[in-house]
């Protein structure tokens, strides 16, 4: 899917195929993949409910946007990619860090879950 943009403004999401735009006032912004995609995620640092800290724990995420727009011109100055990594790493430490390490290695589907 391209993002189509009349003089910087949103004019509208184009498919695949051919299309004839007024150069240089219409451009394609951006192009986003409606694919499932994955992202290895590495959180580091991370301090378990009994004290016990994590250095490094490896996440692996899959995605697929759903409304171009908001992935578009929701995120700021940062792709897509960075934008998720950083939400997942903030709620990976969040949720390691109410969880004992016993709790963290028996039941790693829930810490992936929320």
């Amino acid at each position: 899917i391209g993002v189509r943009e009349n003089c910087g403004e949103f004019q509208d999401m184009i498919g695949p195929g051919l299309y004839c735009m007024y150069w240089p006032f219409v451009r394609i912004a951006n192009r986003l993949s409606l694919k499932i995609q994955q992202l290895d995620i590495t959180v580091t640092e991370c301090k378990t409910k009994d004290g016990v800290f994590l250095e490094r724990m490896i996440l692996a995420l899959q995605y697929r946007i759903r409304d171009p727009y908001l992935a578009q011109y929701r995120t700021t100055d940062t792709t897509i990619q960075d934008y998720i990594k950083s939400l997942v790493k903030d709620a990976a430490r969040s949720a390691i860090s109410n969880m004992d390490i016993d709790e963290l290695f028996t039941e790693n589907d829930n810490t992936t879950s929320s």
